[in-house]
């Protein structure tokens, strides 16, 4: 985060405020502290000192980033869909091409999940683009180590719906499902909130086409969809984005 704005949103970050609560202290719109945070705009030099002293950081390092100030500045952490699923490790890679993406909700990652309205934004890599794709801060911790509370996940939209598993014959479109198997997505069973869980889809001769979804929390226990249980999924997970300070 070499600019100015990559600076001030680290600092916020660090400091576990949202852009309304950094803006409501210094008497800015969160619209504003998003400009900010974007490089679309500049804080006045007015501004520039009561944001250092809210951030606990110099105004020498918020304007150059060669004084003391959030470690990692440079640097962040993400882990894709693809790695986490092959039970990689979290590893520090460079921060890629980036564009802001609102962060519509928050999501569960227990078994009493909820949806928050929020007016943060988040910035996520150019690829996921904004038609196809939504940004959802996680509650919970179900889905711990592999996602934490309080990460933001990129979700790619879909719409997948089973009102009834057979499970000697499996659904119509079984590979659309079987593609699933093992991805963490947003779904929603029996018509309650939706919870963001791994699914398992497996298609068997002994046992039949089966669907089961569980938390990668140890502690989190299965849920196999029967013959009468509704399943819709809602989202599958391509990003997680995890705040610096969770790294200390």
């Amino acid at each position: 985060m070499n600019t100015l704005g990559g600076r001030i949103r680290l600092a916020r970050k660090r400091a576990a405020l949202t852009q309304r609560q950094l803006g409501d202290k210094l008497g800015v719109s969160p619209a504003g502290v998003t400009q900010w945070e974007l490089d679309q705009n500049v804080p006045t030099t007015q501004h520039l000192p009561s944001i250092s002293k809210v951030l606990a950081v110099t105004t020498d390092w918020l304007l150059t980033g060669k004084e003391d100030g959030p470690a990692a500045a440079s640097k962040g952490r993400a882990l894709t869909a693809e790695s986490f699923a092959k039970g990689a490790r979290l590893e520090r890679v460079e921060t890629p091409r980036r564009q802001a993406m609102a962060v519509t909700a928050s999501i569960a990652a227990n078994r009493m999940p909820t949806f928050i309205e929020s007016q943060e934004t988040e910035l996520v890599d150019e690829k996921y683009a904004r038609a196809n794709h939504y940004c959802l801060i996680v509650k919970g911790q179900s889905m711990k180590p592999t996602i934490m509370e309080g990460d933001r996940v990129v979700m790619q939209k879909c719409y997948y719906q089973l009102d009834e598993l057979l499970e000697e014959v499996g659904p119509a479109d079984k590979g659309v499902w079987k593609a699933l198997n093992r991805e963490v997505v947003a779904v929603i069973i029996n018509d309650e909130d939706p919870v963001l869980h791994r699914i398992y889809v497996t298609d068997k001769k002994d046992t039949g086409f089966r669907i089961r979804i569980r938390g990668d929390n140890p502690a989190s226990q299965d849920i196999q969809i029967e013959r009468d249980m509704r399943l819709k999924v809602l989202g599958i997970v391509k990003q997680i984005i995890r705040d610096p300070k969770q790294f200390e």
